[in-house]
């Protein structure tokens, strides 16, 4: 069976008739095996791209999922998980949100994430934490694709400066800074988290 190298796979067109198995791609038509993809990997107009994180943007991330999960266990809201592949919608396209909430209406707080390689519900909570190599562009491509599929929420935080902004939709945003309380409202009601808690580290 052909197989590409992983440097081509990563900008292989998504076969239109595929399966995955054990992070590999075959492509039904041809029989050709992409190799194990990154670890970290999106499906964007059916294309793979590599998704590059930052140790710093990386350990926020952590942080912030630590304190979702606490007030999601405890409210028994739902889901909260990091590095997640979602299938957003009927479009084929896959986003791997930073730290993600999905709420117990769109899949049930008592039952487990399925077996497969990305996750069929939209999240109700995306957030994206800005590495150095983002672009505008980038970012605001994710919004979108993130409110088209029907997340209901998206944060962007940064790490320099230390915000972060809260999309209720593409255009309505609201942004905390050091002095302020984060919420969630009404995605997670009663969530309030002191920005400067989040970033309590100093400058490496």
């Amino acid at each position: 069976m052909p197989i590409l190298e992983v440097d081509d796979a990563i900008r292989q067109p998504l076969p239109d008739l595929y399966e995955i198995v054990d992070g590999q791609v075959v492509d039904k038509t041809t029989g050709i095996l992409l190799p194990s993809l990154p670890d970290l990997h999106e499906v964007v107009d059916g294309q793979f791209t590599e998704k590059e994180m930052g140790a710093r943007q990386l350990s926020i991330a952590f942080e912030l999922a630590f304190h979702l999960g606490i007030f999601t266990r405890m409210e028994q809201a739902g889901h909260t998980v990091m590095e997640m592949l979602f299938e957003l919608g009927d479009a084929g396209i896959r986003r791997r949100p930073d730290v993600a909430f999905i709420s117990a209406g769109r899949w049930p707080a008592d039952l487990e994430a399925p077996e497969s390689n990305a996750w069929g519900v939209v999240p109700d909570l995306a957030v994206e934490v800005v590495s150095p190599t983002n672009t505008f562009d980038e970012i605001h491509e994710k919004t979108q694709d993130y409110f088209d599929a029907g997340v209901r929420q998206v944060w962007i935080v940064s790490t320099r400066p230390r915000t972060i902004q809260v999309y209720d939709t593409p255009t309505s945003m609201r942004q905390y800074g050091m002095n302020d309380t984060l919420t969630a409202q009404p995605v997670l009601p009663g969530f309030q988290l002191p920005i400067a808690t989040l970033f309590s580290k100093r400058y490496a």
